[in-house]
């Protein structure tokens, strides 16, 4: 059976998606970005009922740490993919046209 995990760097996305996982939703709109709590609250409970999704990961990673101190694969998988996310976020931020950081 494959593993049906989210894995995650932030404490904020992980405590969310683990209460929606388990049914709650502790956003109710008194969240800050409440219009996308409620789409991620949405696709976490299709995600459940579907058996799509068991587990929400939160991945210790800190700026440079080396996954090959850990010896857990999947850790070692989600820490390279973690970084890898940081690296295509910085990459698309400098798309933004500069105005855009002035708002």
């Amino acid at each position: 059976m494959a593993r049906r995990l989210f894995f995650g760097d932030n404490q904020e996305v992980h405590t969310n998606l683990e209460s929606f996982r388990k049914g709650f939703n502790p956003c109710n709109n008194a969240c800050s970005d409440d219009d996308l709590w409620t789409q991620a609250h949405e696709l976490c409970t299709l995600a459940v009922e579907r058996n799509l999704l068991i587990k929400v990961v939160k991945v210790k990673a800190k700026a440079h740490e080396d996954s090959m101190k850990y010896s857990d694969p999947i850790e070692q998988w989600a820490l390279r993919g973690n970084h890898a996310a940081d690296g295509a976020a910085k990459a698309a931020r400098t798309l933004f046209p500069l105005q855009c950081w002035h708002v």
